[in-house]
């Protein structure tokens, strides 16, 4: 999902200036199988808790922006277990957790890290909303609906991460 979000404009910018009309019948198959099988997975998930068909169609979208957002986080975590790297296991503090801890101090003493894979999401959030932008003024219809998951799933995941530090960094509870 990553490599199809990376490759989706600037394939709209060849197919657009003539230069690679080829290029659709490479686009295609690889957007029908990247997109379609997770559109069908979100599809089957919604339908397998009891939701209407109609409610899940309704769904579809904003479950595959969701996608769309969490594939970065989620090709590191991929890769880092490929590469047999072993994340340490670190339980947040929760509040009242211990009667030796006051509830007042519990929160103050955790804060998120402000680490980069934020900062990436945060820059494909505003890489994929240049790019829709763009391809807005340019008149490249056919390209807004894919642009458009990648700018909300990014921008909803880095919003969420974005909160989450300054609320843990004002001392606020989530």
């Amino acid at each position: 999902m990553v490599v199809v979000g990376a490759l989706a404009f600037p394939v709209m910018v060849l197919r657009e200036q003539g230069i690679g009309s080829w290029v659709l019948w490479v686009e295609l198959p690889v957007l029908i199988l990247g997109s379609g099988s997770v559109c069908l997975y979100f599809v089957l998930a919604q339908r397998e808790v009891g939701n209407s068909w109609i409610r899940t169609l309704l769904r579809a979208p904003a479950l595959m922006a969701l996608g769309a957002g969490l594939a970065l986080s989620n090709s590191v975590a991929v890769v880092r277990g490929l590469a047999g790297s072993v994340g340490s296991f670190v339980r947040t503090p929760k509040s009242a957790a211990t009667a030796s801890v006051s509830t007042a101090t519990a929160p103050a003493a955790y804060r998120p890290p402000f680490d980069w894979l934020l900062l990436a999401e945060v820059g494909a959030a505003l890489g994929f909303a240049l790019a829709w932008w763009s391809a807005l003024n340019e008149g490249m219809w056919l390209g807004l609906p894919i642009l458009s998951l990648f700018v909300a799933g990014y921008g909803y995941v880095s919003a969420l991460g974005l909160s989450q530090v300054w609320r843990a960094r004002h001392g606020m509870r989530a």
